[in-house]
């Protein structure tokens, strides 16, 4: 069973970098699959799914502070039955991936807490499949903000993976197979293939060390 951002903290805020921007081109894969609208059905086929999410990452402004501190903050969650085919293939994503029809505001957003007074002001839902097909894996983004403004101008192909400040993922039987912590080092594993380079989203290893990338920041206004 996937665990929260927060259980991440706890494990490694104590402790004491960095990627740059990821841009990718899906033209290869679209051929397997085109996004077709639909009626706007809330997510329902990835809820309908059974699996627990495999993959969690999550995303801030900027990842060398606290994520629930910030203007906003994005999770994702993946559900994916071949994680290790994810690490061995990469893990590719743009906003060809997003089923726009199925996005929406949700005002529920209790799992994402802060540590100073602010209030999160809404939470925008995303949903995401693979453009193969079948697809390998299908997915939703949570991005909570501090202001209804910068959740409807919220552009995802401004994300990066210097945005990540957190990243985990888990076998089928829920075991922790990976992780990622974007300060401290001495957190980050792989269980299942070490330190053999990655590609796409994850953001650690990679194949050639990168130069701290410029970091996603939306100001309340």
């Amino acid at each position: 069973m996937a665990a929260t951002p927060d259980t991440w903290e706890m494990l490694s805020e104590d402790a004491p970098p960095a990627d740059g921007s990821h841009r990718l081109d899906h033209k290869a894969a679209l051929h397997h699959f085109q996004q077709q609208p639909g009626p706007g059905m809330g997510g329902k086929f990835y809820h309908d799914d059974e699996q627990k999410p495999s993959i969690v990452f999550t995303f801030c402004p900027n990842p060398l502070r606290w994520y629930g501190n910030q203007d906003w903050s994005a999770v994702m969650e993946v559900k994916c039955a071949d994680v290790p085919r994810l690490m061995r293939e990469g893990f590719h994503w743009d906003t060809s991936n997003v089923i726009r029809e199925e996005g929406y505001f949700d005002k529920d957003f209790s799992s994402h807490g802060r540590r100073d007074r602010i209030r999160w002001s809404s939470c925008r839902q995303y949903f995401l499949r693979d453009l193969k097909e079948p697809p390998l894996w299908i997915a939703t983004m949570s991005d909570v903000a501090v202001s209804d403004v910068i959740l409807s101008v919220f552009n995802l192909n401004e994300l990066s993976r210097a945005n990540i400040r957190l990243a985990s993922a888990y076998n089928r039987p829920g075991q922790l197979i990976y992780h990622y912590h974007h300060e401290n080092t001495f957190r980050r594993c792989n269980t299942i293939y070490d330190n053999m380079p990655m590609e796409g989203w994850w953001p650690w290893p990679r194949v050639h060390e990168e130069k701290e990338g410029e970091l996603v920041d939306r100001k309340a206004t």
